[in-house]
């Protein structure tokens, strides 16, 4: 799905906005005029939303406010924007792709831009952005290896592998610098790791884990993310800040997919029962289970979730297009 200050344009438009109760649970549904799939990727504590849609002139960011006006995000006049994250103070970064590959930019809260790549890479895509502007992502070298990279806030990039790795991918950063991130050894198999501030790492993987891929880290230093076992069956992880690791399976599931932590430790992600339809969970710090769908939605996929319990996301219902969604955790 995922994966070029030359023009950009704010739009005065509303999202066309509904709410509807379901199981005591409150949906608020969006998309940007023209939209043809609206899917979020963050969600800040004043409730602003970035993410992407698909129109017939191609791949647009979106900013929805809190009241439910859009700003669209184009990096480049002639590129598809992927936002990634937005800060307190209105900074928003990701990453847009054109003819010459992906290339990253951060957007300051007056909407000037400011691009970077990672040299000499064919490719820099971002991950992440904390709240203090600090990036982690990946970027691909003249031999398509994949590199990990952090950028401060005064454009400084530091460039990172896991030693002795055949690829390192930076997933997510949180306030005090530390990368959750994956990588591939010899035997092409992937494992998790944590890259602390002072530029050492901590290796993990889930017990029975043949494929471990780190989604979310919060300011508390807990992970969140995925992995699959021997029979190719995927399941969620919590890794703690002490380095222990709790599996999560949404119960009845024969497929778990955590998506996002906030600094309360609220897992949020998607699950299946055996077919191909996804819902979505919630997965509260003491370990309880609470789970959702819009009404009439097939597949319901969590992104993000703040620190006030407000999930984004997006979902479909057969034959339909992907909506942006709002919801408080049940």
């Amino acid at each position: 799905m995922k994966k070029m200050v030359s023009s950009w344009l704010t739009l005065g438009l509303l999202f066309a906005v509904h709410t509807l109760g379901a199981q005591a649970q409150t949906f608020t549904f969006f998309d940007p005029a023209g939209s043809t799939g609206t899917y979020s990727s963050a969600i800040d504590s004043k409730g602003r939303v970035v993410g992407f849609f698909f129109d017939s002139s191609g791949t647009h960011g979106f900013l929805r406010q809190a009241n439910g006006t859009v700003t669209k995000l184009n990096a480049t006049r002639m590129a598809s924007t992927f936002p990634v994250g937005i800060t307190p103070t209105g900074i928003i970064a990701g990453d847009y792709a054109g003819t010459a590959g992906f290339h990253g930019f951060v957007r300051d809260a007056k909407g000037h831009y400011t691009y970077f790549q990672v040299l000499p890479a064919a490719d820099t895509q971002v991950r992440s952005m904390n709240v203090l502007g600090q990036l982690t992502g990946t970027y691909t070298d003249s031999a398509a290896v994949f590199h990990g990279f952090w950028r401060n806030t005064d454009g400084t990039i530091v460039k990172f592998d896991y030693p002795g790795a055949a690829g390192t991918n930076g997933q997510a950063i949180n306030q005090s610098g530390q990368i959750a991130g994956l990588f591939t050894d010899a035997n092409g198999v992937q494992h998790g790791f944590l890259r602390r501030p002072d530029g050492t790492f901590a290796k993990f993987d889930p017990k029975g884990s043949t494929q471990t891929i780190p989604i979310a880290i919060n300011d508390a230093g807990q992970i969140a993310g995925f992995y699959s076992d021997a029979a190719s069956v995927r399941h969620g992880f919590l890794r703690k800040a002490n380095g222990s690791i709790v599996l999560i399976n949404v119960p009845g599931s024969s497929y778990t997919a955590p998506a996002a932590i906030n600094n309360n430790g609220v897992i949020v992600g998607s699950y299946r029962t055996g077919g191909i339809e996804q819902h979505g969970f919630v997965r509260h710090a003491d370990g309880t289970f609470a789970t959702f769908d819009p009404s009439g939605s097939t597949q319901t996929l969590p992104f993000a979730i703040n620190d006030t319990g407000t999930i984004a996301g997006a979902e479909n219902a057969p034959g339909a297009i992907y909506h942006g969604f709002l919801t408080p955790a049940p």
